[in-house]
């Protein structure tokens, strides 16, 4: 997983792998260390609701950066086949994106009628 932080923006870029991961109801993550904090950040596949949402949570020295994706969602990504852009939804001033890494996909590209 890849995860960029820009302005009012967060991006999500999953492997194909990790997306048939997310889609068997298993849980994503990285963890990166920031000198003495470290950052831990989530994908979890089993929320509740329409759309992705994110939450944040602190602990003692680390920090979590949860993405909340229910299964719908999950099923629309996969469904798309390969397309850069992915889903992306608003969360009040954010803007979070889920995206399937295009370079490593061997799923074909969505067919346009």
């Amino acid at each position: 997983m890849n995860v960029r932080f820009e302005e009012q923006d967060i991006r999500f870029k999953i492997s194909e792998e990790e997306l048939k991961h997310l889609m068997q109801g298993h849980i994503v993550r990285v963890s990166l260390g920031l000198l003495v904090n470290s950052m831990t950040v989530l994908i979890n596949p089993n929320a509740l609701g329409e759309d992705m949402e994110v939450k944040h949570v602190l602990d003692d020295d680390t920090s979590y950066i949860t993405l909340l994706v229910p299964s719908n969602i999950l099923v629309d990504l996969h469904n798309m086949g390969k397309n850069r852009d992915g889903i992306e939804v608003k969360q009040g001033d954010l803007t979070l994106s889920l995206q399937v890494d295009v370079r490593k996909d061997s799923r074909p590209r969505e067919k346009t009628c």
